[in-house]
């Protein structure tokens, strides 16, 4: 049986309220997460929790949206390079373990969330973090 992890606070950010809350339930299954939700399009970014997070899942619908511009909107650019950040997006994006910026395509499924964001997290093993941890076709 593995390591308990600790309570992780995770922000989900999306450009669409029903992805994000999808997300939010996909992520709630784990007992040791407490997700924030944040939609880009009808909440103003000072209504940002301003607790310290674990994770920020930025997970964008439309092909239009830039990931970096999807962050500043939510006034959240100074958390890069700080606290990972898992990009969900159709758009093509390379991971960087450097600046803890992580990606997975959209659409997925719950498992593949799941799975990634054990990896970002996971304390057993940090030097697994290294290098690209995008979700290949194996894993879906």
């Amino acid at each position: 049986m593995g390591k308990i992890i600790p309570e992780k606070q995770i922000l989900v950010i999306s450009d669409d309220e029903s992805v994000a809350r999808v997300t939010e339930l996909a992520i709630k299954r784990e007992e040791w997460v407490v997700p924030f939700v944040f939609c880009l399009s009808n909440q103003p970014a000072s209504q940002l929790p301003s607790d310290k997070y674990n994770l920020i899942i930025l997970v964008l619908r439309s092909y239009d949206l830039d990931p970096v511009v999807a962050l500043a909107k939510a006034s959240l650019t100074s958390y890069v390079g700080q606290i990972p950040i898992l990009i969900i997006s159709d758009k093509p994006f390379l991971s960087d373990a450097s600046t803890q910026i992580y990606h997975m395509d959209f659409p997925f499924t719950t498992s593949q969330l799941n799975v990634q964001v054990r990896r970002i997290l996971q304390e057993e093993a940090p030097n697994s973090l290294v290098g690209s941890h995008d979700v290949k076709a194996t894993e879906r």
